[in-house]
């Protein structure tokens, strides 16, 4: 109830606002990629955006239905940088990335916060797999 939506919250608030920050400081200061595609840059489009909005508001659908606090913590990072990406999109028409591995297309902490969602949300589905619980 408003337990989870109050940790969750502060999980979605926390990374828009250090994602954004980061942004605009990496603009500055650092070398930046204007991302127009979806992930990793894949699918250059105008669509990519209304995908990014269509997919984020399914992992909200999920997110309201989810009782168990690993999985809604997880979709919580996943909104965060979602909502992040598309706030990028709306005013500057593409997603700023400017962490650059080398090894990995460049992205940014939005990035990093929807992959370590998911890491998560595949971790716990595969726990509860092992533990005989097959999440349906």
């Amino acid at each position: 109830g408003r337990d989870k939506l109050v940790f969750s919250s502060l999980i979605i608030v926390s990374i828009v606002i250090l994602d954004q920050a980061t942004k605009a400081l990496a603009v500055k200061f650092l070398p930046t990629a204007c991302n127009t595609g979806f992930a990793f840059g894949i699918y250059q489009g105008i669509l990519n955006g209304l995908i990014a909005f269509l997919v984020l508001l399914v992992v909200i659908w999920l997110f309201f239905k989810e009782q168990k606090r690993t999985v809604y913590a997880s979709l919580a990072l996943i909104i965060g940088g979602g909502t992040s990406n598309i706030l990028d999109r709306l005013t500057r028409g593409c997603v700023i990335d400017f962490i650059d591995s080398k090894i990995w297309p460049s992205f940014n902490l939005a990035d990093a916060a929807i992959t370590i969602g998911v890491g998560i949300l595949i971790l716990s589905m595969f726990g509860q797999w092992v533990a005989g619980r097959p999440r349906v």
